[in-house]
């Protein structure tokens, strides 16, 4: 369950700059470790609950009235996903992609 907030720091013409950052809470559904598709049992160290935050920045594009393409370089910071761990997890991302309103 994610909550972000956004700030628009660069809007002009057909592009825009916005910086994202909030934090999350998520729940592990299942806990089954596979190999070559067969199950050979589960992590016993996975938290039930695992929390973080995220900071990103979106650069968008408008290429027709209601429809702009966009890069998301991101970083999530995980706080213990695991019960016997001594470091804290970082993630780095790269989303793009279309978004279209209605």
């Amino acid at each position: 369950m994610p909550l972000e907030v956004s700030y628009a720091v660069f809007s002009k013409n057909k592009a825009s700059i916005s910086l994202n950052t909030g934090g999350f809470v998520g729940k592990l559904i299942a806990n089954n470790i596979a190999l070559d598709g067969n199950s050979i049992g589960e992590n016993a160290n996975a938290n039930d609950f695992v929390y973080g935050s995220t900071l990103s920045s979106t650069l968008q594009y408008r290429v027709y009235k209601k429809t702009n393409v966009f890069v998301e370089p991101a970083m999530n910071y995980y706080i213990n996903p695991l019960n016997s761990q001594s470091f804290n997890q970082f993630q780095w991302g790269l989303n793009f992609g279309l978004n279209v309103s209605f």
